[in-house]
């Protein structure tokens, strides 16, 4: 065998097993995606979906999508958050290899805030007809 053909083998193989590795390593992974809406199905751009106690996490983007891709399989809590609503938590299993969807549906929250205290006063004075 001559030397040419001989480094075309050892690099087409070193090639092929660092694809079949990636390919690998990317199958354990998982992927998180779906959508955040309103109770009356309109997107809400901006909404935040978060692993809880991880560093995985994203916004939503302009019709309401979200994609979390890369996790470790396991069993996470995700909390969705967006203002003016009450957050949701939930939790989800990642299998391996698995693309899970979840559509969060968020419900407004209620007003609230504190009571205003209005103070109004005036002083008694006499006027005569003539001040008018």
């Amino acid at each position: 065998m001559s030397l040419r053909y001989l480094s075309t083998i050892v690099l087409a193989s070193l090639t092929w097993a660092f694809l079949a590795a990636g390919t690998v390593v990317a199958q354990q992974t998982a992927t998180l995606t779906g959508s955040v809406e309103d109770s009356e199905g309109n997107p809400l751009p901006g909404a935040n979906v978060v692993l809880e106690d991880t560093d995985f996490g994203t916004a939503a983007g302009p019709d309401g999508s979200y994609t979390i891709d890369e996790i470790e399989p396991g069993t996470y809590d995700v909390r969705v958050t967006f203002v003016g609503y009450e957050p949701i938590e939930q939790e989800v299993t990642l299998e391996p290899g698995a693309e899970v969807t979840r559509t969060f549906s968020m419900e407004r929250a209620p007003l609230q805030g504190e009571g205003v205290t209005v103070t109004v006063g005036s002083r008694a004075r006499n006027v005569a007809a003539e001040d008018l």
